[in-house]
C-alpha cells in the first residue's frame, strides 16, 4: 500500500515537473518572425527629471532634438496641476505639448490618480475623503480633456496607469470608478484612442484590454527583489505572442502596443542613490539593445521605452553617455524615412521666434496667410466675442431654469448686438423678465421653435434683423459664422453629448455658436452649463443634434435643420 502511495506521488511530482519543464520551453521557443524596425518612443516625467536633479525642460528638449523622438508619452500629475481646489496650473503640460508639435512629435497625455514614476498615485494633499476624490477625479479628468482635445498633437488618452496591478501608494482598485473614467473621457473626445495598460509578467491583460482601445503592457527583462538580488525573467518572446493571441481571442483586443520596456535599472531603493557600478548590474547598453530586440521579436510595432530621464541624467551628471549614445543609435535605426524626417531651415526659423516670443501661432499663422489666397467666403478660423451666460446663472437649477435656454440664447445675443455685458445678477433677472412676459402675452415660455423664438426677440428686445435658415450644410454653417455674426441653433440635447449636462442631458435644447477653430471645431456658448462659455463641438456632432422644436420633444430628432441667423 505505502509503495503505492509512493509511485502515486512520485508520479504526480514528475508530471508537475514535467509540465513545467513543457511549458518553459514553449515559451522559449525560439519566434521566427519579428518585427524589424518599430515605432520607438518614450515615456517622459518633468517630475522624475526634476528629482534626479536635471534641468527638466533642457532634458526634455535634448530628448526631440538629439535623441530626435517623435513619440512621447507624458504623465499629468493632479497634485502639481491642482494643488488647491480649483485652481488649476497646466504651464508645464502646455510647454511640453508646444515643444513636442514644433517638431511633430505625437503625444500619449496619461491621465488620472495613477500615472509614471513612484509613488505611483498623485492624488492632491487638499482631497478629503474616498467619496471627494472619486467625484474630484472625475471633474479634473473633464478638465484635462476639455483642455487638450484641440490639440493635434495628442494623438491619445491613456486612462490610468496599470490599474489592476497593486504597486504603489495608491488607493484601493475600484473598478466602477476605472469605467467611470474610461466613459468620461470617451465621451468627452469619442476621437481618440483610450489607452488602458497592465503588467506584462504579473496579469492575464483581459481585465484592460477589454476596457481599452489599445492595449499597453509593460515589459521589464532584469528585475531585483528584496532576498533574491538580481533575476532575469525566465520567458521569451513566444510569451508575449501568447498573451497577445489570448487577449484577441477573449477580450476581441487587436491593437497592443509595448507601453512600458525597461530602459532603466530596477535596485533597491532610489536607482540614482546607488553607485553606477550597482545601476549597470540591471541595465546597461548591451541590455538596452537586447531589450528593443526582444521586444520587436515579441511582435510589437510600437514600443515606448522607459528611463530617458536616467540616460540624460548619466550624461549630464556622470559624465557617462553611452546610455544616450545607444539610445539615439536605436532611434535612428529604427525610424521610418517619414519620422526621421528633418525639420527644414525654415521650419527652424519659425521655432527659435516661437521660443523667444512666446506666441507659437503667430509665424505660422502669418505664413499661412502669405502662402494661402482665400478661395471662398469661409474664413481659417473665427471666434465673435459673445458675452455668456449660464441658463441658471444662481445655480439654482429649477423648472423654469431648466426650460430657459432659448431665453437665455436671446439674451447672449441682444447683448453681443447692444455691445453689453452680462453678469449673473443681471442675467437672472432678464431670464425672469423675459419668462414673465411671454407668459403674460403668449400663455406659455416653455420650448419655442426658432420662428417663435425670432418673434420672441422683437416682441422683447425689438430686433427686426433675425431670420430662419433650414436645410443647411455643414459648410453652410461655417460661411454664416465667417460673416462675423453668432448663430442660435435649436437641438436635439442628447444627441451633443455634453459631459457637464446632467445626465441624461435635455431632449429639447438652444445653444449659441460663436466661431470655430482651425481644426473645424464649432465655438459655443452653451447655457447648459456653466462651463459653457466657449465650449467645442465637433461639426459632425453638432450637425447631427440640431433640430427644430415639432412640439413634442419625444420627437425632436424629426424636427428640420434650423438656424437663427442675422442678417
Amino acid at each position: 500500500m505505502i509503495k503505492k502511495i509512493l509511485k502515486i506521488t512520485l508520479f504526480v511530482l514528475l508530471s508537475v515537473v514535467g509540465l513545467i519543464v513543457l511549458v518553459f520551453i514553449v515559451l522559449n521557443f525560439p519566434v521566427k518572425n519579428e518585427v524589424k524596425k518599430a515605432n520607438l518612443g518614450v515615456t517622459f516625467s518633468m517630475r522624475y527629471a526634476s528629482d534626479i536633479g536635471l534641468d527638466w525642460r533642457a532634458s526634455y528638449i535634448a530628448m526631440l532634438d538629439d535623441l530626435k523622438v517623435r513619440k512621447v508619452r507624458v504623465p499629468v500629475y493632479w497634485d502639481l496641476v491642482e494643488t488647491e481646489k480649483n485652481k488649476y496650473d497646466f504651464s508645464d503640460i502646455d510647454w511640453q505639448l508646444e515643444e513636442a508639435k514644433k517638431r511633430n512629435a505625437e503625444i500619449i497625455l496619461t491621465i488620472g490618480q495613477k500615472v509614471p514614476r513612484w509613488p505611483e498615485c498623485f492624488v492632491p494633499k487638499w482631497v478629503g475623503d474616498d467619496q471627494e476624490r472619486k467625484a474630484e477625479l472625475i471633474e479634473f479628468l473633464k478638465i484635462v480633456v476639455k483642455r487638450y482635445q484641440n490639440n493635434t498633437e495628442v494623438k491619445n488618452w491613456q486612462v490610468e496607469n496599470e490599474p489592476f496591478l497593486d504597486f504603489g501608494v495608491c488607493p484601493a482598485l475600484d473598478v466602477d470608478l476605472l469605467d467611470r473614467e474610461i466613459k468620461t473621457v470617451r465621451q468627452m473626445d469619442n476621437s481618440r484612442p483610450i489607452i488602458v495598460t497592465d503588467s506584462g509578467e504579473l496579469s492575464t491583460w483581459i481585465p484592460a484590454a477589454k476596457r481599452a482601445d489599445v492595449f499597453g503592457t509593460t515589459m521589464y527583462r532584469n528585475v531585483y527583489k528584496e532576498g533574491w538580488g538580481y533575476y532575469i525573467y525566465p520567458i521569451g518572446p513566444r510569451f508575449f505572442l501568447i498573451k497577445k493571441w489570448i487577449i484577441d481571442k477573449f477580450a476581441g483586443q487587436k491593437n497592443a502596443i509595448v507601453i512600458e520596456l525597461q530602459g532603466e535599472p530596477w535596485v533597491k531603493g532610489w536607482t540614482t542613490n546607488q553607485p553606477v557600478e550597482e545601476q549597470f548590474k540591471s541595465m546597461n547598453e548591451v541590455k538596452l539593445v537586447a531589450n528593443v530586440e526582444y521586444a520587436q521579436k515579441s511582435g510589437f510595432d510600437t514600443i515606448y521605452i522607459w528611463g530617458v530621464e536616467w540616460w540624460y541624467w548619466l550624461k549630464d551628471k556622470q559624465n557617462i553617455p553611452v546610455l544616450w549614445d545607444t539610445a539615439r543609435e536605436i532611434f535612428q535605426k529604427n525610424y521610418s524615412d517619414e519620422s526621421m524626417k528633418e525639420i527644414s531651415d525654415e521650419e527652424k526659423k519659425i521655432v527659435e521666434a516661437d521660443a523667444g516670443s512666446g506666441d507659437n501661432n503667430k509665424a505660422n499663422d502669418e505664413g499661412v496667410k502669405k502662402e494661402k489666397e482665400v478661395e471662398s467666403e469661409i474664413v481659417e478660423n473665427i471666434s465673435i466675442k459673445v458675452p455668456f451666460l449660464s441658463q441658471a446663472p444662481l445655480g439654482v437649477w429649477d423648472e423654469k431654469h431648466e426650460e430657459a435656454c432659448e431665453e437665455t440664447s436671446l439674451i447672449m445675443l441682444s447683448a453681443y448686438l447692444k455691445g453689453k455685458t452680462l453678469d449673473k445678477n443681471s442675467g437672472e433677472k432678464e431670464i425672469q423678465e423675459m419668462i414673465d412676459f411671454q407668459i403674460e402675452k403668449y400663455g406659455d415660455y416653455k420650448d419655442t421653435s426658432v420662428q417663435e423664438t425670432i418673434k420672441l426677440a422683437k416682441d422683447f428686445y425689438q430686433i427686426e434683423n433675425l431670420k430662419v435658415v433650414y436645410d443647411f450644410t455643414k459648410e453652410d454653417i461655417k460661411k454664416y459664422l465667417s460673416q462675423g455674426n453668432p448663430i442660435i441653433v435649436p437641438a436635439a440635447g442628447r444627441k451633443l453629448g455634453n459631459p457637464y449636462f446632467t445626465a441624461p442631458g435635455p431632449l429639447y435644447h438652444n445653444l449659441v455658436l460663436t466661431g470655430f477653430t482651425k481644426d473645424g471645431l464649432i465655438i459655443t456658448n452653451d447655457p447648459g452649463t456653466r462651463r459653457g462659455e466657449n465650449y467645442t463641438y465637433k461639426l459632425d456632432v453638432l450637425y447631427a443634434a440640431i433640430h427644430d422644436f415639432t412640439g413634442d420633444k419625444e420627437n425632436i430628432e424629426n424636427g428640420k435643420k434650423a438656424m437663427i441667423i442675422v442678417e
